[in-house]
């Protein structure tokens, strides 16, 4: 699923920041969980979840598609996102992510990252805070498009 193109990337993210506010409507309630995910099954591979339920624990991965996973180099499913080599892709990524929990609003990030192997990639992301089942946010899901040098 990489793409040689930056503006098929910046697509991605736009598309999937236009559902989030689809699904908020405009009484600007948290969207829930189960109001997206349909629309992100296309892109399962390149999505993740945390569950960040207790705001004095630190978030945790819930999931992990297996692309993300390839890039990472690593399976982080149930390990905190402090697990993440602050140098990897993940580790780059959730700089943000206190924004996207306190604001409640979605954000986007980009950048670059080596792989172990010392291949380049280029990265966009959308974190996007998402309810299970009330107005509290318990869910940041994420989605990534990224090509390679």
């Amino acid at each position: 699923m990489s793409d040689n193109s930056s503006g098929m990337e910046r697509r991605m993210v736009v598309q999937k920041l236009d559902v989030w506010r689809e699904a908020r409507g405009d009484e600007g309630v948290m969207p829930m969980k189960t109001a997206i995910e349909q629309m992100f099954v296309e892109i399962a591979p390149l999505s993740f979840v945390l569950d960040v339920t207790d705001k004095n624990e630190e978030p945790t991965f819930a999931s992990i598609g297996e692309t993300v996973i390839e890039l990472q180099e690593t399976d982080l499913i149930g390990h905190p996102i402090s697990a993440a080599k602050p140098d990897s892709l993940m580790g780059q990524i959730f700089e943000t992510l206190s924004v996207v929990i306190d604001k409640k609003v979605p954000a986007t990030v980009s950048g670059e990252f080596k792989q172990q192997s010392g291949q380049k990639h280029f990265y966009r992301c959308i974190l996007m805070p998402l309810s299970a089942a009330s107005e509290k946010i318990d869910i940041v899901m994420g989605a990534i498009s990224f090509k390679t040098e």
